[in-house]
């Protein structure tokens, strides 16, 4: 899991940092600066004010991590949750237009059966008419 990383990471790095602050401290230097580069961010010889706040106080950069990642957990939920409601309104929309569509063709085909119903019958009353003229 990607948070899993980053907290293995941030451990590093805070792991790194107090070594170099202990070994700052066992030279004379106070935890101010950086005395070997491979030991640094990015090879800086300095730690910022808020990097050194955050590395400082592991429960601070892990709760940092977490809400982080909790956060762009909920913006994920919140897209996804948007995308379905379109999904739904779009499924909705071709629903509903089938059904119109399929109401008018079933319209026509009414109004077809019975307009050749009425042709049969107007034959059949023709024929009908024919026969009984014949007949009398």
């Amino acid at each position: 899991m990607i948070g899993d990383k980053l907290g293995e990471q941030a451990k590093d790095l805070m792991n790194t940092f107090n070594a170099q602050k202990d070994a700052d401290k066992e030279k004379g230097k106070g935890g101010d600066k950086g005395g070997d580069p491979d030991m640094s961010i990015g090879g800086a010889m300095e730690f910022d004010e808020s990097l050194k706040a955050l590395l400082g106080d592991k429960e601070l950069l892990l709760g940092s991590i977490v809400a982080s990642h909790e956060n762009h957990g909920m913006l994920i939920d919140g897209l996804e949750d948007q995308l379905v409601n379109n999904e739904k309104k779009e499924l909705e929309s071709i629903m509903e237009d089938l059904q119109t569509q399929e109401h008018k063709r079933s319209r026509l085909r009414v109004s077809e059966v019975l307009r050749i119903v009425d042709e049969v019958s107007a034959v059949q009353i023709d024929e009908v008419v024919a026969a009984d003229r014949e007949y009398e």
